[in-house]
């Protein structure tokens, strides 16, 4: 198969054109037969300098295939549903070639690898062991698991095995972003048995109920037989309605009638129970209403941060404005109860835990709560917001690789894989969020940036060499290689490192280091000095109590970088994340310069930029 890679390139096959031309017009003093050996020579030196610059590759479809089996494992999936699975995979292993590769991941709210790729005749008769949190379904996290789990060389195929009811993520465009790197992704749906099931199709209520003024809660119940059943209404995970219903072949609708005498957001959950039903994963809905009320307004600062003048600004347009740090945001989306907006002021993603950020960002999709971002040293890309939940909900993209003013950058990873990183956290170890922090640090590198990966444990190897980021499907089966075991000697690691990024021509060079433990002893100070020298920074995290954070620390310093103390392995993606917008200088643009409006909107009707201060920088993204 023949590939082009820059096909715009192409376009300077027209310029022949003219030369051929010109040629043909002119006189010759050569004899005719060394004039056209002179012109083919120069027309093929031509053409093989234009396909170099449009890189014409010529590849081979690989012999081996390996396939990776996605197994929706949350409360939706009967047991019906989940044995049809496991028989589904059954006969596929039994079908594979005797090349053919296979592996396994199982998922519901969290992901893990229940199997890794190798050879499938061989796993015919095993069982499963794995067990995830049944109360969600993040199928975008299971793709990109799986992903990182391709060995190279190899056609890759992922297919999911679920009823298609994600939870939580994108899990279409993580799809998308796993067939642009080359891998299949297949789908295969549960049959569904006729009768003897009960579920809530809708749980519908009023955007914005009035304060004191009665309205209907609509709730929809699909039976596919003639039942009994026992309806019960929650408000904020408080009853307020229980009867006993009878229920028809097909669509039941009930309403029930309510009051609120509080404004802000509450949450209704309704939940169906009836003995005919086969099981009780989609018994239960759940909706958001926002009462109206006085505009109340939550503002979020850093921790320990001042909130400047904003929320008095606020109060004197006539809202109520309460001001709190990060670590006391409310828990849940019934304690947003009374708040009309959310205004987070120059918050870092590490101060939001990924469950708040969740219900964040449920409130704002479901509840119409408003959401603002402010801009700042610790906000947006630089914050660590890239793929985050909130993320999603913002008008703005965070991906540096559509932002044309980064510049061009060599990343290197020093990764610590010694056996104190096979420690798991939840279901999931250390080293396995490493690498998918690793991952989502390299989603962000264009294909002129350069990147590589060292481990090490007693010892150091280059696990991804350092070189063009071209290839991230063999960058992320490399990674998925790697497993913890042994000592912990930074030295050599980060020696190899250095070695890689002192001679690479580009204008950005950087670093990070993740350990959990204490190194080996060595000569760092010598080590610091040469990064400093070669303008390579470093930048540190330390995992857990036992980490030497200090050391790591004093190790950043020294070269322009940043320190990281954190106790829990999630929170990875996010620093990497950071750190890679932050090297790539594609965090903010410093050039002084003044506001203006971008796009008309009638809440801007009456306001006017004029005569305002001149501003020093702002957040680097780009519109959605």
């Amino acid at each position: 198969m023949i590939e082009v890679g820059r096909p715009v390139a192409l376009v300077l096959f027209l310029v022949l054109i003219p030369v051929v031309r010109t040629w043909s017009a002119s006189r010759h003093t050569l004899p005719i037969w060394r004039s056209r050996l002179s012109l083919g020579t120069r027309l093929l030196l031509f053409s093989l300098v234009i396909l170099a610059l449009a890189d014409l590759r010529l590849t081979r479809p690989a012999e081996q295939l390996a396939v990776v089996f996605l197994l929706d494992r949350s409360e939706s999936m009967s047991a019906p549903a989940r044995e049809w699975q496991e028989g589904w995979i059954r006969e596929a292993l039994l079908q594979a070639g005797p090349k053919d590769q296979a592996g396994m991941v199982v998922f519901g709210r969290d992901a893990v690898v229940e199997r890794p790729v190798r050879p499938a005749r061989r796993q015919q008769d095993e069982r499963l062991t794995s067990v995830v949190d049944p109360q969600g379904t993040d199928l975008a996290s299971a793709l990109r698991l799986a992903q990182a789990s391709f060995p190279a060389d190899c056609s890759r195929r992922i297919i999911v095995l679920s009823d298609g009811l994600p939870t939580a993520g994108d899990a279409l465009t993580e799809a998308r972003l796993v067939a642009a790197h080359g891998t299949e992704v297949w789908t295969a749906i549960p049959p569904t048995r006729a009768g003897q099931e009960v579920l809530v199709r809708s749980l519908e209520v009023p955007d914005k109920p009035t304060l004191g003024q009665p309205f209907d809660v609509r709730i929809t119940v699909q039976s596919d037989q003639e039942a009994t059943g026992l309806l019960s209404l929650t408000a904020d995970e408080r009853e307020v309605a229980r009867r006993e219903v009878e229920l028809r072949p097909g669509p039941n609708v009930f309403l029930v009638p309510q009051r609120r005498d509080h404004p802000g957001p509450v949450r209704y959950e309704v939940r169906i129970q009836s003995p005919e039903d086969l099981h009780a994963g989609n018994n239960r809905a759940s909706a958001l209403a926002l009462v109206g009320g006085r505009s109340r307004v939550l503002f979020v600062t850093a921790e320990n941060a001042h909130p400047g003048p904003l929320p008095d600004l606020l109060r004197a347009a006539g809202m109520e404005v309460r001001v709190t740090g990060s670590g006391a945001l409310p828990r849940s989306a019934a304690e947003f109860a009374g708040y009309s907006g959310i205004i987070f002021s120059d918050v870092p993603a590490l101060e939001v835990s990924e469950s708040r950020m969740e219900t964040l960002r449920q409130v704002v999709t479901e509840a119409g709560v408003g959401f603002a971002m402010l801009g700042g040293t610790s906000s947006f890309g630089a914050g660590g917001w890239y793929r985050t939940p909130l993320e999603s909900i913002l008008p703005v993209d965070m991906d540096l690789r559509r932002n044309r003013r980064k510049a061009l950058l060599a990343l290197a990873l020093v990764l610590d894989k010694s056996g104190s990183m096979g420690e798991k956290e939840g279901s999931v170890t250390r080293l396995a969020m490493a690498r998918e922090a690793a991952l989502a640090a390299s989603s962000l590198l264009g294909e002129q940036d350069h990147m590589g990966a060292v481990a090490f444990d007693s010892a150091a190897r280059w696990v991804v060499p350092m070189q063009r980021h071209q290839d991230p499907a063999k960058a992320a089966a490399e990674l998925a290689c790697l497993k913890a075991g042994g000592g912990t000697d930074l030295f050599p690691a980060l020696k190899l490192a250095l070695e890689a990024l002192e001679p690479l021509d580009v204008p950005l060079k950087h670093a990070i280091i993740l350990s959990d433990g204490r190194t080996e002893p060595g000569d760092f100070d010598s080590l610091a000095r040469r990064a400093h020298q070669a303008r390579i920074s470093l930048s540190t995290v330390a995992i857990g109590e036992d980490a030497d954070f200090q050391f790591l620390s004093d190790l950043a310093k020294g070269t322009g970088g940043r320190s990281y103390l954190v106790n829990q392995a999630s929170l990875l993606p996010r620093i990497f994340t950071r750190e890679t917008i932050l090297a790539s200088r594609a965090a903010f643009g410093e050039k002084p310069f003044r506001a203006r409006f971008g796009a008309s909107h009638p809440e801007l009707r009456n306001l006017t930029v004029e005569g305002t201060p001149e501003l020093r920088g702002y957040n680097l993204t780009t519109l959605r």
